[in-house]
């Protein structure tokens, strides 16, 4: 069963029970890492951080003039 959390605590909770492989920040990750709660699955592979900023709102609000005119810039 594949699962979608967005919560860094949330997912390596679940790396740490073993529920999965899970993509986390290394800073979150190093303490579990270090005390072996946790394996780097490819240690040599480092991914250049992506910033990015999500627009969430209620769905019904999605018709209203003034959350279009904001999530459209």
């Amino acid at each position: 069963m594949c699962e979608r959390v967005n919560n860094s605590a949330a997912v390596l909770q679940a790396a740490t029970d073993g529920r999965g492989v899970v993509l986390a920040r290394r800073v979150l990750a190093i303490d579990d890492v270090s005390a072996g709660r946790l394996i780097l699955l490819i240690p040599k592979v480092k991914l250049a951080p992506q910033p990015a900023h999500y627009l969430v709102y209620r769905a019904e609000s999605s018709s209203l003039p003034k959350s279009r005119l904001f999530a459209n810039g």
